[in-house]
């Protein structure tokens, strides 16, 4: 089992985003000094009523400081971009990381956004398609020419390619049956959402392998990586005292976005900590978040986990108890596990 630390580069209207990023800054070097393995922030755009700062700069400034752990987009709005554009900013975030990037995407779900690109939501999923496609072509290719139904590229040499061969691990998120049957499709992992009731997780885990099992050519992913909303104190009273707030905040604004309008088998987000907590967050002292990270990975089978402990109006302080907590009696209970998945586990 690895670890990954999902960063909130998101913050209250309130409050100084330069210092709120200069405290990310320190949780990524507190969690390369604990052995974490990986650290990733998301992207949106419009996200009031939280300020966020744009991923693909964050990211290479938080490179400068996470030694050896990799790099994760989780995840990038692909439809969005360019491919070309976006083709050369992966090789460069790839070259920052020394070659530790990876490249974690969806189609992202907010009207909002994509209307304010100039799209139409029929389009996001061959645009997310297309682009893959042709950003893999950038990435191997000597010269490309792609005249496509979204994007052309009219003879084009990409001098600049990622460290990895032939490109950085692609991680792609979604929340509904179709994004991870398309994962699975594709052949690449499915980045399983931190919004979902493990019960529904682990239906969704059984269609990505029966999809992946059907697909002719595609090769079986070694990892299989979950997002979750977790935190770490002395007590589960106290875990739920400090994160509870801060989740319901986030959650209700989840809501207002639509997040739980594309998941309508799950309660909507306007529920409560209290109603949501159970089988969906990781709340608790180490022991109890030992056990529960077991019921996952049991359920599951996955082997690559990335917490959220940190969420808008969360001080910097608390954030970085919770991390010192997982690193330093979490994450060793799983240090003798093997890396793999055993896929009778879900």
């Amino acid at each position: 089992m690895r670890f990954g630390l999902r960063l909130s580069v998101q913050c209250t209207m309130g409050e100084s985003l330069q210092d709120h990023f200069a405290g990310i800054l320190r949780q990524v070097e507190l969690a390369r000094e604990l052995g974490f393995d990986l650290v990733s922030a998301g992207q949106h755009y419009l996200t009031a009523p939280f300020q966020a700062m744009q991923l693909v700069p964050a990211l290479a400034r938080i490179s400068a400081v996470s030694g050896d752990m990799a790099v994760a987009s989780a995840v990038v709005l692909l439809p969005l971009h360019n491919p070309v554009d976006m083709a050369e900013q992966v090789a460069t975030l790839d070259i920052l990381t020394g070659g530790r990037f990876v490249f974690g995407v969806a189609l992202g779900y907010r009207e909002v956004e994509y209307r304010s690109f100039g799209l139409e939501k029929k389009v996001l999923v061959g645009r997310f398609e297309e682009s893959l496609a042709v950003m893999k072509r950038l990435w191997t290719e000597e010269v490309v020419t792609h005249e496509g139904k979204h994007f052309m590229v009219a003879g084009g040499s990409m001098a600049i390619r990622p460290l990895q061969k032939p490109h950085p691990p692609i991680w792609i998120g979604g929340n509904t049956e179709a994004a991870v049957a398309r994962a699975a499709r594709m052949g690449h992992p499915w980045l399983a959402n931190p919004h979902a009731h493990i019960d529904n997780l682990q239906r969704q885990i059984r269609l990505y392998r029966k999809v992946q099992a059907e697909t002719e050519g595609v090769i079986q992913v070694k990892d299989f990586p979950i997002m979750l909303e977790m935190f770490v104190a002395e007590s589960r009273q106290r875990a739920m005292e400090i994160a509870g707030p801060h989740l319901e905040s986030k959650y209700r604004a989840y809501s207002e976005w639509g997040q739980d309008k594309v998941m309508p088998w799950e309660k909507r987000f306007t529920s409560g900590i209290n109603e949501l907590a159970p089988g969906r967050y990781i709340l608790g002292d180490p022991d109890e978040c030992i056990r529960q990270i077991k019921v996952y990975r049991d359920r599951l089978g996955i082997n690559f986990m990335v917490m959220r402990v940190q969420w808008p109006g969360m001080s910097n302080d608390e954030a970085m108890e919770a991390i010192n907590l997982l690193g330093r009696h979490v994450i060793p209970a799983f240090k003798d596990d093997e890396d793999g998945v055993n896929p009778t586990c879900a």
